[in-house]
């Protein structure tokens, strides 16, 4: 099932001889789906773990959040996962066998990584169940081994829209430049800098080790106040983007030329070390 998975692009929740009769309509009611669980012969912790895990799987996840697909049964040096966004609500089809009836749609974000070099260490491969991450392991992964899909608020380019100064007592208001958002665009930037600040030459796993590792935020050259064409703009990776570190981002932006180009701040954080 686990192949399955990733071939057909879902996750699916196991329990399939509770499943099988279960209506549709109970996954989405406590009381129905309790019911339809409580049938002689089934021991009441394993009753009580199938309502939970089917709870949680139907109604708990929610679209966009990020599931982990483990391999089972393979000698530990041999396991791996995938990462995924979910992209659709619960989907019970009857005309499915056991195992594939319940299913989320994902859009997974990695091929297959060994576990071991994952290091998420709460997947329990033995059981076929929902566990609950660590959210920061998981973003850990996504940000070594994503396809580019993936993106914290501060890479996708959010600045204050009075470039960081408010009075005080002032209410934060933020903007993001959607064009950041290109996925492959920012993906081709920041492999060709080799993820290397381009300012201050800075490698986050240098420097805080192998956690940080594929870590670097994405400066757009452009400024907003500056694309008149919004509708029609489509950002150019090799022109209109650049690999930075956040000190050097924030720089940058506060300079007085607003934005600084890289190389006159390069230039400027050189002399000023002189």
């Amino acid at each position: 099932m686990v192949e399955y998975n990733r071939r057909n692009k879902v996750v699916t929740l196991g329990w399939e001889s509770y499943v099988v009769d279960v209506p549709r309509a109970a996954f989405s009611n406590e009381e129905m789906l309790r019911g339809c669980l409580d049938q002689p012969g089934r021991k009441s912790s394993d009753k009580e773990t199938a309502f939970h895990d089917l709870w949680y799987f139907c109604n708990e996840i929610e679209i966009d959040d990020y599931v982990v697909l483990p391999s089972q049964g393979l000698p530990k040096e041999g396991q791996w996962i995938v990462v995924g966004r979910v992209t659709n609500d619960a989907i019970h089809d009857v005309g499915m066998g056991p195992g594939a009836r319940l299913r989320r749609e994902v859009k997974w974000l990695t091929d297959r990584i060994p576990k071991s070099e994952a290091r998420i260490d709460k997947i329990d491969a033995r059981r076929w169940s929902v566990v609950s991450l660590d959210l920061d392991q998981v973003m850990g992964v996504l940000r070594r081994f994503s396809k580019g899909d993936y993106m914290t608020g501060d890479e996708a380019g959010v600045w204050s829209v009075d470039e960081f100064e408010f009075p005080e007592g002032a209410k934060n208001r933020v903007e993001v430049n959607r064009y950041e958002r290109d996925p492959e665009a920012r993906r081709w930037r920041l492999e060709h800098d080799d993820y290397t600040c381009q300012v201050c030459g800075l490698r986050f796993e240098d420097r805080y080790g192998e956690f940080a590792l594929g870590y670097m935020q994405v400066h757009h050259k452009v400024p907003l106040s500056q694309i008149t064409d919004h509708d029609n703009y489509k950002v150019n990776p090799a022109t209109d983007l650049v690999a930075v570190c956040p000190n050097c981002h924030a720089m940058l932006h506060h300079h007085p030329d607003r934005p600084c180009t890289v190389g006159k701040l390069k230039q400027e954080m050189k002399e000023a070390q002189e």
